[in-house]
């Protein structure tokens, strides 16, 4: 799986972006601060037009009312113009800053009003254009403070003399160095790197295209950064062993990498070779993320590690019947998400049976009640183990039939035959008996057994009974009947 993203040339400065403060001495106590940068400067004619191009490498939103563009005219150290900026900056934003002249005279079409801002007068070569906070931190800067090169002079820049008087400068895509400070000792973290500006003019900086003096636009050129996480990976077996990830690859400028993904853990998540070891959580199919990140611009591919058999999911184990009794055939089925997949389980009743092996279901019969945790090891056509299912199942005794007998006939002559009404009955917990006559009339009723009818006191002829019970059992009796007395 691969993807490619475009990253501004500017995302070169991620590493940047959670510098330190350094601290230098000019000749007032300065410090230079990694936030905002130069990206671009022109000057287009000497002691009249010029503009710089800002860029916000960072991820969060810039007040630009923290910050002021400040010009140190003919070697001086002390800025002979400052223009404080207005409005904000966001991530990976960019604006034009001019002044006057080059924006509503020489190119006044290079941004719209929403996207520069001006300052005061031009500069010539000698003049040093300085990005600074309002607290007097520089951020960034254009030539070095307090040298003096000459009138319309300047100093060398990717083998161009003079680059700084009437020529625009772009900042390569590498060029990660903000402006050293002015004392003779330069900031150790990026000596002989690009972006140094010496006190003399045959040091060529380095780091910047040259070219004639041109409108400068509120845009940067972009460079391609690629993030590939490297080839899915498909495993015969599942494994919780460590798994070695390699083939991924990150270019771009000051690339940094994060692996992230699955539920096991990473030998080193800030490499493009890493280490994963799989946890018993992960799923046979594994997402793993990588994430390059250049200045405040991200991209991201996926590769997958296919563990073990990657087409079959489980949902569990049923049984059927849900409530067996002892000598019931229980037939057991592994549910999956796929239909009629390659799977072999060895079935452990839990009644101390042989272990059997089926594919996706299997019977069984329990002869004896209790409660017996099943269990199914599953497995691939490879022999690859699977996932272990599992299920309870609890096996009760065959219920003793109930057997009720009613007699539907009483012949009330004391021959100790049918004398009485007497149904033979399971024990009960509630009985009720009502009888009526043809009219409907109640003529006798009752709530326990040991009371009986003996139809002494109704004539002979057929009478309608209703009968309630619940057994002990739990079932329930209700029954409507005739009932003829013989007299």
């Amino acid at each position: 799986m691969f993807f490619r993203a475009k990253i501004t040339r500017a995302s070169s400065l991620l590493k940047f972006i959670c510098a330190f403060v350094f601290a230098f001495a000019v000749s007032q106590a300065q410090a230079q601060t990694d936030n905002l940068m130069i990206v671009k400067y022109v000057d287009w004619n000497s002691g009249s037009g010029v503009g710089v191009v800002i860029w916000n490498p960072t991820p969060n939103v810039v007040n630009l009312s923290n910050y002021e563009l400040r010009i140190y005219g003919n070697g001086s150290n002390t800025a002979t113009t400052t223009s404080p900026l207005l409005g904000t900056l966001q991530p990976c934003g960019t604006i034009l800053v001019g002044n006057d002249e080059y924006i509503n005279t020489n190119c006044r079409n290079t941004a719209s009003i929403a996207n520069f801002t001006s300052f005061g007068p031009g500069v010539n070569g000698n003049d040093i254009v300085v990005l600074a906070q309002t607290n007097g931190q520089i951020v960034d800067a254009i030539g070095r403070i307090g040298y003096d090169a000459g009138n319309n002079n300047s100093q060398k820049v990717a083998n161009t003399n003079d680059a700084l008087y009437q020529h625009t400068l772009e900042r390569t895509p590498g060029n990660t160095a903000r402006y050293s400070l002015t004392s003779g000792q330069y900031n150790p973290n990026i000596t002989n790197a690009a972006n140094i500006w010496p006190n003399n003019k045959t040091t060529n900086v380095t780091g910047w295209v040259v070219s004639n003096a041109n409108c400068i636009t509120n845009n940067w050129a972009s460079a391609t950064a690629t993030a590939d996480a490297g080839p899915d990976l498909t495993l015969a077996c599942k494994t919780m062993t460590p798994i070695t990830l390699t083939g991924a690859t990150a270019t771009g400028n000051n690339v940094t990498v994060q692996w992230s993904g699955g539920k096991g853990t990473f030998s080193n998540p800030n490499s493009l070779i890493t280490i994963y070891t799989p946890s018993p959580q992960d799923h046979s199919g594994i997402k793993l993320t990588l994430r390059a990140t250049s200045g405040c611009r991200q991209v991201t591919d996926s590769r997958m590690i296919f563990n073990g058999d990657s087409t079959q999911h489980f949902l569990g184990l049923s049984y059927l019947p849900q409530n067996p009794v002892a000598g019931d055939t229980v037939i057991f089925t592994l549910q999956t998400q796929t239909p009629a997949p390659v799977i072999f389980g060895k079935f452990y009743f839990g009644d101390g049976s042989p272990i059997v092996t089926g594919r996706l279901q299997v019977k069984h019969v329990y002869l004896t009640t209790g409660t017996f945790d099943v269990k199914v090891a599953t497995e691939n056509s490879l022999g690859c183990p699977l996932d272990t299912l599992t299920a309870r199942v609890t096996v009760v005794e065959k219920p003793v039939p109930v057997e009720v007998k009613i007699p539907n006939i009483i012949t009330p002559n004391n021959d100790k035959l049918n004398d009485t009404f007497k149904p033979q009955l399971p024990p009960t917990t509630t009985y009720e008996l009502k009888i009526y006559n043809r009219w409907g009339v109640l003529v006798f009723e009752s709530n326990t057994l040991e009371k009986e009818w003996d139809g002494k006191n109704v004539s002979a002829g057929v009478y309608f009974a209703h009968m309630k019970a619940v057994f002990v059992s739990g079932e329930k009796l209700e029954k409507k009947f005739p009932i003829t007395v013989i007299k």
